[in-house]
């Protein structure tokens, strides 16, 4: 049976390509953010204050995954 990887140590690219990794999900969450909280100011303005919760609750989430992340 053959790795598909090799053992040992990662090279210097597959590190480099962690970091991007994170750099580019850490954008994302951060752009989930800001989406939900302006949704969520925008169902507010119109008056669907269930809609604006539940946007609330999604921005939140986001929130928890980037300061999780920040503090690892």
């Amino acid at each position: 049976m053959t790795r598909s990887r090799a053992t040992g140590p990662p090279s210097k690219a597959e590190r480099a390509g962690r970091l991007t990794t994170q750099t580019n999900t850490h954008a994302r969450w951060k752009s989930k953010l800001d989406h939900f909280q302006n949704k969520a100011r925008e169902w507010a303005a119109a008056g669907d204050t269930i809609e604006a919760e539940n946007c609330y609750q999604q921005a939140e989430h986001y929130l928890r995954m980037l300061q999780s992340a920040a503090s690892a």
